[in-house]
């Protein structure tokens, strides 16, 4: 921020006043700040290596991925693969929906099990 606009802000308001403004002006510029920074992680390019890091998986096992389709990648003039940190992210939500639904789904057959036993 300008020593202008600091010098104007403080002639028009009060000290306190003046104060809070500048207070929320700087709250406003760090804000932007880490918008700014999230936005460009969030479009972010990850290598093979580093998506397999970030996924907790083996290079073979992305590759593998890659091969079925269960995964979104990206080639660079048709050669480097990469991925985009928002695919990875939808990745790990679909396996954890699966996960879940499948824990549910064996839960549902057990006590049917237990049930079936029972009478």
């Amino acid at each position: 921020m300008t020593r202008d606009i600091i010098a104007e802000i403080n002639k028009v308001f009060s000290p306190v006043q003046a104060k809070l403004i500048l207070m929320i002006i700087d709250l406003l510029i760090e804000l932007k700040e880490t918008l700014e920074k999230n936005n460009n992680e969030q479009n972010r390019h990850y290598s093979v290596v580093e998506a397999a890091n970030y996924l907790g998986i083996t290079k073979q096992t992305l590759y593998k991925y890659n091969s079925q389709n269960l995964l979104s990648y990206h080639k660079a003039n048709g050669k480097k693969i990469y991925y985009l940190k928002d695919d990875l992210d939808s990745f790990i939500c679909s396996k954890q929906k699966r996960i879940t639904s499948t824990e549910e789904s064996d839960s549902c057959n057990a006590t049917r099990r237990l049930l079936a036993e029972l009478l």
